[in-house]
């Protein structure tokens, strides 16, 4: 039987742990060595992008967690609940999906926001496959389930294929709220990113005798160029930017992707009106730039065409088929 914790959903046998270790004289630390010790099953980071690391039984944990579990009894107990389920779970992991492909690697995400994902990468002989999940905190027993493919009543998941020609993006199935969750996440990772890079521009910018502050506008300052960046710097953006980085126009164009299709559902129209959107927000990133954007910008904008088209393709060929 669930337990509610706080905002999470927990076992009974979560929750007695978490509550007894709570109970317990002395105060620990919540880093991320001490929690390795308490929850020998699984490997823990704070790196919560998917696909981040090897091995069958990975956990990251967003650093604003580990805040409010340093500073927040309470949520040091529902999370530290939570992780319990996540260390009992994993034992569990499948070694292959409903379909026969293995599963080489695999970890849960804690998200800022407090949510539970997960992502999985497979393998068969033809292909490998990578996926992303939106986990239910209230239907534990269905985690493996799902992660496998094992398609349980009420599953809700948000899952994409590193294959090119796939078209399958079951984030249209979700219900209302959860694509209002998804929406609340994504927003929630894509400010953590813009405070990450407003820093790395200040940490620059500052180092050359107070131009940041000179600069009434960093990005037309940044635009206009006559500034140089230390190694460290550079080698972080040029991994961003690189193909498969944050930045790099596959997860951008994805990322921007995904963010309509949860707003919007299966609705072609509604679709059409995102697509609209983002080319508004394009022409208006062109403009607070200053000039025409980079190279990747463009071709991230043109990716992300492609997946709308391809989107309104798969639709049609449904309605012919029906």
């Amino acid at each position: 039987m669930a337990v509610q914790v706080g905002n999470s959903w927990v076992s009974e046998a979560a929750y007695a742990y978490a509550t007894r270790k709570s109970s317990g004289k002395g105060k620990s630390a919540n880093t991320l060595e001490n929690l390795s010790k308490e929850f020998k099953n699984l490997k823990f980071t704070t790196d919560t992008k998917p696909y981040s690391a090897t091995g069958r039984n990975n956990m990251a944990i967003s650093p604003e967690i580990l805040k409010e579990m340093e500073n927040n009894p309470d949520k040091k107990l529902e999370y530290e609940a939570l992780l319990y389920d996540c260390n009992e779970a994993v034992k569990n992991l499948p070694e292959k999906t409903a379909d026969g492909a293995e599963i080489k690697s695999f970890g849960f995400i804690l998200n800022s926001d407090g949510s539970l994902g997960a992502w999985s990468v497979s393998e068969d002989s033809k292909s490998t496959r990578k996926q992303t999940f939106i986990l239910d905190k209230k239907k534990k027993s269905g985690w493996m389930d799902q992660i496998a493919g094992r398609k349980t009543s009420g599953q809700d998941t948000y899952d994409k294929s590193d294959q090119p020609d796939s078209a399958v993006y079951s984030v249209h199935k979700m219900s209302a709220q959860d694509r209002a969750g998804l929406v609340k996440r994504l927003q929630a990772e894509q400010e953590a990113r813009q405070r990450q890079l407003i820093d790395i521009v200040k940490q620059t910018l500052n180092k050359q005798a107070g131009a940041y502050n000179k600069a009434t506008d960093p990005w037309k300052f940044l635009a206009g160029g006559g500034f140089q960046v230390d190694a460290a710097t550079k080698s972080k953006a040029q991994n961003d930017i690189s193909e498969d980085g944050y930045y790099g126009v596959k997860q951008t164009s994805q990322r921007l992707f995904d963010f309509a299709c949860a707003l919007a559902g299966d609705d072609v129209e509604q679709m059409k009106k995102m697509q609209k959107a983002m080319e508004k927000g394009f022409r208006q990133a062109t403009g607070a730039w200053g000039k025409e954007l980079p190279g990747i910008c463009q071709e991230t904008f043109q990716a992300a065409n492609k997946l709308f088209q391809d989107y309104y393709a798969s639709k049609k060929a449904e309605e012919i088929e029906a």
